[in-house]
């Protein structure tokens, strides 16, 4: 005779399997343990406190309710009758499929013809409006901003409210004229600067939110922007636990995350991909624009060190690339080291200002610390650097001169234009020691490859050295290249010659 086992649904995120054996508590707490990453710097591993894994099944058979589509079928290869108990309220509720004529009734300012949504556009929002969640992936450039624009009318008109939910201030200026307002849709703000939600749809910021997550209670649709951004606890927090009553959920990314634990963390909050549309797949249809990778791999000089150590340790035998990988123990002294280096430096500003001075040379630039776009900047004649300090309106006023001029040099933090930012004529993207990080990585380049009046391909430069931890980071950006499909090539430059 089968055991009985009971899930209880208690929200639209959290049931609790109740009635299992020791044995397959344990293996449900195993099997949905993933690791941290980078769990083996924390000091809880390093003492034996922790065993370096987030659980999404608990010990007591708290678990999530996107998780369970695989839960119950073990359940009943186990051997359990299982019995459900579902507390929510509510029904679901049926949202008419679209064809790409939806927003036909508004003519593009650009073209002068009415708008025409693209067929996986079409593909993908009735894909989540079937099963009322999910996660849809799609290139930079595919036209995400109207897809999330449309999802929100759809459920507005069904009598819904939905909240979209974006990574920062200037994504929220970028959906709601690109998208809300493009598209006649009524909108409201809820940021830093503005408190205006008395409309059918509302944008926000997860750090505007925050602040005052009982906000989330208003909504009964949740979109989130850029949804790899899900790992981080805040907006986990206002999904699972504020906004643990909203049955409808989706997301929107062009990519997700690497790491095991943070997949899961988007999973357990909008549930799984429910439609794919790759950038590489974008780019040959024509929808975006084609790119080359250009991987220099900054040769550093430390001939001298090798022949004064080799001096000093007369018999000990050790190679001059052996030597190079030891001269820094740290990532941090390393990157400290080539940010500081004033040759590399100013060969970098002259190859940015080189590429700038071609027919068509307009360059972003994306760095990873604040210090070093500074100090580059000064060596770059008329360039621009951008950050976090700078209002969301100040960035927006500097990526619009992209559309005026075709010699521009703009820097910026990779955490600030790195994710979401919409630029057409970008002809030539930066990566300086951007790191080993897919997400940044693959964020970044997706920047570049909007399409323009009068651009169809984007040269990438991604500068790095070849001491230790850059080559190391290096080979995993390779794999990313080589997974996203995009095309590169590595060159070896003696800068120092």
């Amino acid at each position: 005779m089968n055991r009985p086992a009971k899930i209880t649904i208690t929200n639209e995120v959290n049931c609790i399997v109740t009635g299992l054996l020791p044995d397959h508590i344990d293996y449900f707490y195993e099997a949905y343990g993933k690791y941290a990453p980078n769990y083996f710097f924390q000091k809880r591993f390093t003492l034996g406190k922790w065993d370096g894994k987030i659980r999404y099944f608990y010990k007591k058979g708290n678990t999530f309710v996107y998780l369970l589509d695989e839960i119950v079928p073990k359940l009943y290869a186990f051997g359990y009758k299982v019995n459900l108990v579902d507390q929510r309220t509510g029904g679901f509720v049926e949202i008419p499929q679209i064809d790409k004529t939806y927003i036909s009734h508004i003519i593009n300012p650009k073209t002068g013809k009415p708008y025409e949504l693209r067929y996986y556009q079409v593909d993908s929002i009735n894909a989540s409006t079937q099963v009322g969640h999910g996660i849809s992936i799609a290139g930079t450039g595919g036209g995400k901003t109207f897809t999330t624009a449309i999802l929100s009318d759809l459920y507005s008109k069904a009598g819904l409210k939905p909240i979209v939910i974006v990574p920062n201030t200037s994504l929220i200026l970028q959906t709601i004229d690109e998208g809300f307002n493009e598209l006649e849709m009524d909108v409201g703000e809820y940021s830093g600067d503005r408190k205006d939600i008395n409309h059918k749809s509302v944008v926000s910021t997860w750090q505007a939110l925050q602040h005052n997550p009982e906000m989330m209670r208003q909504f009964d649709v949740v979109i989130v922007d850029e949804c790899h951004g899900l790992k981080g606890q805040v907006l986990t927090k206002l999904l699972n636990e504020y906004g643990s009553h909203i049955a409808y959920r989706f997301g929107c990314t062009g990519t997700l995350p690497k790491p095991e634990a943070d997949a899961m963390a988007v999973r357990i909050a909008i549930g799984d991909v429910v439609h794919t549309k790759p950038a590489h797949e974008l780019i040959e249809e024509g929808y975006l624009a084609r790119l080359h990778i250009s991987v220099m791999q900054l040769d550093e000089p430390f001939k001298e060190q090798y022949e004064e150590w080799k001096r000093d340790n007369p018999g000990v035998k050790m190679t001059y690339i052996k030597f190079k990988d030891s001269y820094f123990p740290t990532y941090k002294a390393e990157k400290s080291y080539l940010q500081l280096k004033k040759e590399r430096l100013q060969w970098i500003a002259d190859l940015i200002d080189t590429r700038r001075n071609m027919k068509k040379g307009n360059v972003i630039c994306l760095v990873t610390s604040i210090a070093f776009g500074k100090r580059l900047q000064k060596l770059i004649p008329n360039s621009k650097f951008v950050y976090g300090k700078d209002k969301a309106k100040i960035r927006k006023q500097v990526y619009n001169l992209f559309e005026e001029h075709s010699d521009l040099v703009v820097i910026a933090t990779a955490q600030i234009a790195g994710v979401g930012i919409s630029i057409d004529r970008i002809f030539n993207m930066f990566l300086i020691d951007i790191g080993q990080s897919f997400i940044r990585t693959i964020q970044a380049i997706g920047r570049g490859l909007r399409k323009g009046a009068d651009k169809d391909h984007v040269d990438v430069i991604d500068v790095c050295s070849d001491l230790k931890y850059s080559k190391r980071h290096l080979r995993e950006r390779k794999k990313y290249y080589k997974e996203a499909k995009y095309p590169f090539k590595v060159h070896k430059i003696d800068y120092a010659a």
